[in-house]
């Protein structure tokens, strides 16, 4: 075991796959397995809106050629159904629709929430209460038609080992700086397509090495079917040399060896925190 906070672990083991990739002059994706997305779907992520300002941002996802939006959600339940009610008026189903509300809500709470949200369609709601005990979460499925995904509750394999065992998410979103790293997310996709799972990569306003990290678990593993969490559409700059290009909500898994990307040192040192 390695005695390493776990996401200070994962940058390493992220630079490992790297310099391996190199060493040998394969991609990280050829390393995993062999590419079988070369272009990785991507769904938007906004955070709480009105109703009004949810129905303009899912016109422009549309525009820019996103298939999926996720938003975050959590501070009020009236301002949820709101938020997805601006959605589903503006575009309609044009857009597959997460909602996330980290965790907000207790068990009966978010039954009552999912009643409401079952004529919006969701694909699925994510993790709408605390990840302890999976007990609730299977409870939670019962009570409702809205699929139930869980992404807190998703720290490592065994982890989502125990979901499965107590069947308590329909979908399960792993990501690499709570996991550990890329080896534990392919893990994760093998266990969950062995299940029948989708798998979908959370993200945390990952700047571009961990979002290449994030294309080349998705292009070489089955399980991570469905269009995965990213924000880096977002970004006004990026640590990369030669930023990663998003065209109609999908980015290209980069060919060359290692992780397929190079730091400019320059911003590396301009954006650097002292701690």
């Amino acid at each position: 075991d390695c005695p390493l906070e776990t996401r200070l672990k994962s940058g390493l083991e992220l630079a490992l796959w790297d310099l391996r990739g190199k060493a040998f002059g394969r991609a990280v994706a050829e390393l995993l397995g062999g590419v079988i997305r070369p272009r990785v779907a991507l769904a938007a992520c906004m955070g709480i809106q009105s109703y009004e300002r949810a129905g303009d941002m899912a016109r422009w996802y549309v525009e820019q050629g996103f298939t999926t939006l996720k938003t975050k959600a959590g501070a009020d339940m009236r301002e949820d159904l709101e938020m997805v009610r601006g959605v589903r008026d503006a575009v309609g189903a044009r857009l597959r629709l997460r909602i996330d509300p980290n965790r907000a809500y207790s068990p009966s709470q978010a039954a009552e929430l999912c009643r409401e949200l079952e004529q919006y369609d969701l694909e699925y709601l994510e993790q709408p209460i605390p990840a302890e005990p999976l007990t609730d979460a299977a409870w939670l499925r019962r009570q409702t038609r809205v699929p139930i995904a869980l992404n807190e509750s998703v720290i490592d394999p065994a982890s989502v080992l125990a979901i499965l065992r107590a069947d308590a998410a329909s979908h399960i979103l792993p990501d690499t700086h709570i996991a550990g790293g890329i080896q534990p997310c392919v893990e994760i996709g093998h266990l969950c397509a062995a299940a029948g799972l989708p798998c979908i990569m959370h993200c945390g306003h990952d700047l571009g090495p961990k979002t290449a990290a994030m294309l080349h678990i998705a292009a070489a593993c089955p399980a991570y079917s469905l269009p995965n969490d990213s924000t880096y559409y977002g970004l006004a700059d990026d640590v990369l040399a030669e930023p990663l290009v998003m065209e109609r909500g999908t980015i290209a898994v980069p060919a060359k060896p290692g992780l397929g990307i190079e730091i400019d040192r320059d911003k590396l040192r301009k954006y650097r925190l002292d701690c």
